[in-house]
């Protein structure tokens, strides 16, 4: 028995059950490779869930750290201020006791 196809050939029963069997095996790959993906993403939405709490500590630390820096820079900017305005005074007694007394 024959069949008419898209081309000039006609094929046997034997190669349509061949390329239907073909195409049945490929469509197999295809929803098993999808099945993959699917629990590959199923487990990195679970590890995500799983690591936000973490996550949101690391946040919390980061920070906390920036806020250190920020104090430690406005304390040294308070002492070098502190360390100016003592040596004008100090520098402003001298000139007191020597030049203008």
């Amino acid at each position: 028995m024959y069949v008419r196809m898209q081309g000039p050939e006609y094929v046997t029963d034997e190669e349509l059950l061949r390329r239907a069997v073909a195409r049945e095996d490929e469509l197999q790959r295809t929803v098993r490779e999808l099945e993959r993906e699917r629990e590959r993403d199923e487990a990195r939405e679970s590890a995500a869930t799983a690591n936000r709490p973490y996550h949101e500590l690391e946040r919390a630390y980061q920070k906390e750290v920036a806020e250190h820096k920020e104090t430690k820079e406005l304390f040294l900017a308070a002492r070098v201020t502190a360390i100016v305005l003592l040596v004008l005074l100090i520098t402003w007694i001298l000139l007191w006791w020597f030049v203008l007394r």
